[in-house]
């Protein structure tokens, strides 16, 4: 059964105390960055697991997302649109197009 972290939303926007005061380490800046509401689901899901997030293991998010639209032409669009490098895309591009040979 997941805790009930309910009283930590109501600590900072109910009763308006600032959330560096109370939270620390990276529960800080999951909040900061993410929102109360998420680092609740986490602590709720998640308390005690240390974790590891790495855009490496989104990198086959990236390779369906180029595979769908890339056009041939369009590298330097794709770069901008996933925040990545031209050479990360065409990294991708040169992965499929050798699984395409196969």
């Amino acid at each position: 059964m997941a805790k009930n972290f309910e009283w930590l939303k109501q600590l900072i926007e109910v009763d308006k105390v600032d959330p560096d005061e109370v939270i620390k380490g990276d529960a800080r800046l999951i909040a900061k960055y993410c929102g109360v509401d998420t680092l609740i689901k986490i602590l709720q899901h998640l308390t005690s697991m240390q974790l590891y997030i790495s855009e490496q293991q989104i990198k086959n998010a990236y390779r369906y997302y180029v595979q769908k639209h890339y056009d041939g032409t369009n590298i330097k669009e794709l770069a901008v649109q996933l925040g990545v490098s031209e050479m990360f895309i065409r990294e991708i591009v040169r992965e499929l197009l050798e699984e395409d040979k196969r």
